[in-house]
């Protein structure tokens, strides 16, 4: 028997799952998106307090690019 494509896989791989909040990223920019997003927040988290340029890249992103879904993602995970 012949596996079946995952129908939902293109959807899921675009979704990112923060605090019981559901992320969407484009469908269109597939899973290069939100892995980028994912990527990301982890090194912030990380690096959150060590670094400046982590700083000043939070500052960017809520005055001008607040309505993205990477700053959604940093809301949610509380850091901006």
């Amino acid at each position: 028997m012949t596996k079946k494509p995952n129908k939902y896989e293109r959807k899921a791989s675009t979704q990112i799952e923060v605090g019981g909040k559901t992320v969407r990223t484009s469908p269109n920019l597939g899973r290069n998106e939100s892995d980028r997003i994912r990527h990301i927040t982890k090194v912030i988290e990380q690096n959150r307090e060590s670094v400046e340029a982590t700083n000043e890249y939070l500052e960017i992103t809520k005055s001008k690019y607040f309505r993205t879904a990477e700053a959604s993602v940093f809301r949610a995970k509380g850091l901006i």
